[in-house]
Formats: C-alpha cells, structure tokens, sequence
C-alpha cells in the first residue's frame, strides 16, 4: 500500500500494488506532486524501505524532470529504534480495518475498494486533530535534549 495523507485538508491518496518497486514510488509521488501543484515543498514522513528514496525518481524519469520532482519533497524517516506513528499510518490502518478485514480475491479488486474509500474519506476531509502541541514535546523530549547538550 503506498497512502499520501495531508491532515491539516483531509486530502489523501491510496493505492495497492502487487510488489513493492521504485518504479511504483515514483509514480505515485508524481501523483503527489500533482495533487498539490501550487506547493513548492511537500514533506514526507516514510519508512525506510530501500525503494523510498528520491533515487527512484533519477531510475524512472529524465535527469531535469527527476531533479524537479525530488525538489519538490523533503524526505523524512522515522528513528530506527524509534516508535513513530503518523497520519499516514493512521490512513492505513483505517483502510486495513475498513477495507482489509475481507478477502477481496484480486489486487484490481483491492484498489477498487481502495479508492472508493480514500474518496469517501476525502469527501468527509477527515483530518487529524493533533493533541501533541511543540511545548508537551520540548518537555517530553527534554531529556533526550539534555543528553545531546552536555556531549558538546
């Protein structure tokens, strides 16, 4: 599954592919840069698996129109050893609970599912409400700040 969500609209994208290949990620990130054609900057919260990477862009595209899509984004990973979860992951659980639960017999019949719930989800702009705000992080992450500061 590869889901594109930006929370602050409700706005997302889903698709299933059969495998997981760079040639899929670049498609779908030009679908993203598309969705959101007036942004001159798009951040990306993904894992770190090896076809994630704006590498998949120069394999699958002309260098000038490769160039122009990676800097379109600003790529970021979670913590290796590191809890994350994130809106994104939050689409695909929805989908997976909303859309997975049944056997659906055919990867064509997965993303029909797919899409029918990423538009009715868009048409309700279901959004995230964040409940973490920047000061409960500096204090909750200040230990870790602590330690970085007394090393210098």
């Amino acid at each position: 599954m590869l889901v594109a969500f930006e929370p602050l609209t409700g706005t997302r994208l889903g698709e299933a592919r059969g495998q997981r290949t760079n040639a899929a990620y670049c498609r779908f990130q030009h679908r993203v840069a598309a969705l959101f054609p007036h942004a001159d900057k798009s951040v990306l919260g993904q894992d770190h698996l090896n076809t994630h990477t704006a590498g998949a862009f120069y394999q699958h595209l002309a260098p000038a129109e490769a160039f122009a899509l990676a800097q379109r984004f600003e790529f970021h990973s979670p913590p290796k050893k590191g809890s994350w979860r994130n809106s994104a992951e939050l689409e695909l659980w929805a989908i997976a609970r909303l859309c997975l639960a049944r056997r659906l017999g055919s990867l064509e019949r997965l993303n029909y599912e797919v899409q029918a719930l990423v538009k009715e989800r868009n048409t309700l702009r279901i959004t995230v409400e964040w409940q973490f705000s920047l000061p409960q992080a500096r204090a909750k992450l200040s230990r870790h700040h602590e330690k970085i500061n007394t090393k210098n």
